[in-house]
């Protein structure tokens, strides 16, 4: 691979400042390290990690990208999809639930899920799963330094209790940045439930006091059906560091952590 190791002193500044964020030829990185407080650093910086896997070597790839998809609460835009179930009254008849919270159980459960979706072609590898149970074992402990930082774990469930679909994120501040998710396709009776848990968060997100929605990578057709906006990496970057230093009014893992997906487009309007 034709990509650099990315060092603790990298993200020092001037560095990050003046070489890192400037140089748009560059926006993948690699490191071996695959430790709590070492993600949590990239991610404050603006890195989003994903993972390499090859012959058993496995390899942290923090992304720096050179542009990125951001939703604000004014440019939400609900899906023809999702407001045709809302008038058949669909999501009220089967007791669709978003759960949100932080802690160990439900993280293992929706990584487990995005890792049988996606099969062998999943970047969540092993380590990578070990790395997010860490940080939501240390933060249910109060042991990690950045309290800024919260892993975020989204299940979708039918009212009988049948996980539907998931999403792993994390927020730092007041933004709430998108890693990875799955939808349980086997089961036909349950069209367009991506759509459905997606915009059922973003209600969530709103109502919470959050800055924005960091989606990460652009130009992804449900990204832009949702409204969001492609911001270059200068101008992400601006939004991010004062998005961070804001507080949500409340936290997205705070009580209560179980939303019913009707009422939460109801109270929206």
């Amino acid at each position: 691979m034709d990509i650099p190791e990315i060092t603790a002193g990298d993200l020092q500044s001037p560095r990050l400042e003046q070489e890192l964020y400037p140089d748009l030829k560059r926006s993948l990185y690699y490191s071996p390290l695959w430790e709590p407080e070492w993600y949590v650093a990239l991610a404050r910086a603006g890195f989003i990690s994903i993972a390499w896997e090859s012959d058993g070597l496995e390899l942290l790839l923090p992304e720096l990208q050179t542009a990125y998809a951001v939703l604000d609460w004014n440019r939400r835009r609900c899906s023809r999809a999702v407001r045709r179930l809302l008038r058949r009254g669909e999501l009220a008849a089967g007791g669709y639930t978003l759960l949100i919270s932080g802690q160990p159980g439900p993280v293992a459960t929706v990584a487990d899920g995005i890792r049988q979706a996606y099969g062998p072609a999943c970047w969540l590898c092993r380590n990578y799963r070990s790395l997010l149970l860490d940080l939501a074992n240390r933060a249910a402990a109060g042991k990690l330094t950045d309290p800024e930082f919260h892993l975020v774990a989204t299940e979708l469930r039918h009212g009988d209790g049948t996980l539907l679909g998931g999403e792993l994120g994390y927020t730092i501040g007041a933004v709430y940045t998108s890693l990875t998710g799955f939808l349980d396709r086997r089961d036909p009776r349950h069209p367009n439930l991506g759509k459905v848990q997606l915009a059922a968060l973003g209600v969530v997100l709103e109502q919470r006091g959050y800055a924005f929605w960091n989606l990460g990578h652009p130009y992804m057709g449900y990204k832009l059906e949702m409204g969001a906006e492609i911001l270059s990496r200068a101008a992400f970057l601006a939004r991010w560091r004062r998005g961070i230093a804001r507080k949500p009014a409340v936290p997205l893992t705070a009580e209560p952590a179980r939303h019913p997906v009707a009422e939460l487009f109801a109270a929206r309007g």
